[in-house]
């Protein structure tokens, strides 16, 4: 995902004030994420896909990292408050994506907890909230059925994205 994002900014394809939050279980501060993301990019990324070494360090200075449990639900009052911090460095208004790479036995919990804190809820009409699903959508069609519900009561449909992990 991150050497993806790298590649279409340094085509000029995402706007100047975005910022990535990277969160997870690891302890990690935003450097050693960097370093992570860095790494990743030099791996995935030909030297032809993201030759310009100036915007690909301005790149990954936008990305930071938040330690959470994403079962509990204090930890999204973090991320709540780490994204408002983004928010005013980046000038962002408020839009965020939260994209689930996640096991999709933990889907319901984050949708949850998201809702929980509020951080479904787009600040005003100028900002958005949305929500990207990536890998198996549901083990059968009654579990895509019933995960499907479940984010429809949090977020509405044209704040989903739902997509195939091979494809996205």
């Amino acid at each position: 995902l991150i050497p993806a994002l790298c590649d279409l900014d340094t085509q000029n394809l995402l706007p100047d004030d975005f910022a990535v939050l990277g969160t997870g279980r690891s302890v990690m501060s935003d450097d050693l994420f960097r370093q992570k993301m860095h790494d990743s990019v030099l791996k995935y990324l030909s030297k032809t896909s993201c030759p310009d070494e100036k915007k690909k360090k301005a790149f990954l200075e936008k990305l930071f990292y938040l330690t959470i449990d994403t079962c509990a639900p204090a930890g999204y009052k973090m991320l709540g408050e780490r994204l408002a911090d983004m928010d005013r460095q980046f000038n962002t208004n408020g839009n965020y994506l939260f994209y689930l790479a996640t096991p999709p036995d933990m889907y319901e919990t984050i949708i949850n907890n998201i809702a929980l804190n509020q951080l479904h809820v787009p600040a005003d009409k100028r900002s958005w909230r949305r929500i990207i699903i990536e890998k198996p959508f549901g083990t059968d069609l009654e579990s895509a059925q019933r995960l499907n519900q479940k984010v429809l009561e949090v977020f509405s449909e044209d704040q989903v994205y739902r997509i195939d992990h091979y494809l996205g």
